[in-house]
């Protein structure tokens, strides 16, 4: 007896067709078409809940796809190995358990619990995975049913009704006449980035003046060093700082902003030297549920005359002395509020 599901195979850009079987006593996902492109291994109590929960397999396929790069690493590490069907002996690539004990497997409890149950939750997260298995500008989906955990239908004709709802939507377009090939809309990629837990994401924007004289006092370099007191805090933090006019893109300005925000986990916003555009920046992240972490140096918090505006005052900021002291501070707040990517 076995469970026939389709899942994502991180190791190519296809989909396979896994079945549910016991060897030596251990129990496995295995591909049907290819068994030594790896098995997914199973606790015994795992095992047993896929066949009375659908939503295993979805919370499975889900891991799949989202860390598909670190088990085709660990593939890539096996495949040289001597290994032969007659010894029965496919690689391990990851293994699953909902024992809280076992230390040595990953433990699907918790992607369950994350796993979505609202339908705007699913229609974001199945957009989401779309993108991901995306290898060019067009999706192929000739065969919905192959499509049926990541679009988390428990039967195969739910996902052809599935497929249509997300047409009729405006998030999948057809580009042929056979509806076979389609392109995710700008609507459905905007929507599909609601699936994106901002802790998940590895870069942070940076909001502040690119070009302004040097206030009284301070050094011609001052706004650089604030931008690399800006990097190397984020930096520290595990993160990779995103500065616009640092990175190259054909886009419209504006809209290169707003992607780059909406890809980012949080947002390091700069009130030392005033400027509209990070005042803007700042709104759109805060609107779109960004974090943001505001930063002034204290002589400029003391000054009537730049002292940020009443409303901006009632907000949580770092009040910097020192180059040094902004990047270590800055460092600090990201681990306490924001944590690893």
């Amino acid at each position: 007896m076995y469970v026939e599901n389709y899942f994502y195979n991180p190791l190519s850009s296809s989909l396979e067709s896994y079945d549910l079987m016991t060897f030596n006593g251990i129990h496995v996902l295995a591909p049907r078409d290819n068994l030594m492109n790896g098995i997914i291994k199973l606790s015994g109590n795992l095992s047993q809940l896929i066949y009375k929960n659908m939503y295993t397999l979805f919370a499975i396929s889900d891991y799949l796809i989202e860390h598909r790069t670190e088990i085709s690493k660990a593939y890539n590490e096996r495949k040289n190995a001597k290994l032969s069907l007659y010894d029965f002996n496919p690689p391990i690539l990851i293994s699953f358990t909902i024992d809280r004990n076992d230390s040595n497997a990953i433990n699907l409890s918790k992607e369950l619990s994350k796993f979505p149950l609202i339908l705007e939750e699913q229609t974001s997260k199945i957009l989401h995975n779309l993108e991901s298995l995306q290898t060019g500008l067009n999706l192929n989906i000739s065969d919905p049913s192959k499509y049926r955990n990541i679009f988390y239908c428990e039967d195969i004709s739910q996902t052809y009704s599935t497929l249509k709802t997300l047409v009729a939507e405006g998030y999948l377009k057809p580009i042929d006449n056979n509806n076979k090939e389609f392109i995710i809309t700008s609507a459905g990629k905007d929507f599909a980035k609601k699936a994106i837990p901002s802790h998940t994401l590895k870069t942070a924007f940076i909001a502040m003046s690119f070009s302004a004289t040097p206030h009284i006092g301070m050094p011609d370099d001052d706004l650089m060093q604030i931008r690399s007191a800006f990097k190397e805090g984020i930096k520290r933090a595990g993160y990779i700082p995103i500065v616009i006019d640092e990175k190259k893109h054909n886009n419209y300005i504006p809209l290169e902003i707003e992607n780059q925000i909406m890809e980012s986990s949080f947002l390091v916003q700069d009130l030392t030297y005033k400027n509209e555009g990070a005042i803007y920046e700042a709104g759109l992240a805060d609107g779109k549920g960004k974090p943001v972490i505001r930063c002034i140096r204290k002589k400029e918090f003391d000054d009537p005359q730049t002292i940020p505006h009443f409303d901006y005052r009632q907000k949580s900021m770092i009040i910097w002395t020192t180059y040094d002291e902004l990047a270590q501070r800055l460092e600090e707040q990201i681990k306490e509020t924001i944590g690893k990517p």
